[in-house]
């Protein structure tokens, strides 16, 4: 099977085109299939081809996980819900960030977003503790698994 690959600017692979029978030109118009240059098998989009060298495409970073809005505040042990219980009552911040996830028209809470990441961050805080025990408890809660 004869292999050919269409890169960015970068040596990115955009296009793979594997075939025992057809050439680029046979299923390209003209100024795209002039783009292709052969490469060995195994090629793959997201990966590079730079100066006849094939390299594998990077593997995605974990995502943080999605959780059901209702579930966010479960994320939280109970200790630290009490706290923000109180907390609530007195930090407009913390209020805000809870009631969120407490809207009906908001259905999930993504743990990959800064802004959830920093109000996380900015909970903790408030409620206090060790540097170190905090750093371990927004690890954990960005697990997304209900204490």
């Amino acid at each position: 099977m004869k292999t050919f690959v269409r890169t960015d600017e970068n040596g990115v692979i955009i296009d793979v085109f594997a075939s025992d029978d057809w050439l680029p030109g046979d299923s390209h118009v003209p100024d795209i299939a002039a783009q292709f240059v052969p490469c060995p098998a195994g090629a793959q989009p997201g990966g590079k081809f730079i100066n006849g060298v094939l390299t594998a495409p990077e593997p995605e970073a974990p995502r943080a996980p999605i959780v059901p809005a209702a579930d966010f505040i479960n994320l939280f042990n109970f200790e630290e819900q009490t706290k923000i219980m109180a907390l609530r009552q007195s930090d407009a911040m913390i209020n805000a960030g809870f009631k969120r996830y407490e809207d009906p028209r908001v259905t999930v809470a993504d743990l990959g977003m800064a802004s959830t990441q920093a109000f996380i961050g900015y909970t903790l805080d408030m409620i206090g503790g060790t540097a170190a025990h905090k750093a371990e408890r927004k690890i954990t809660i960005l697990m997304g698994a209900p204490q």
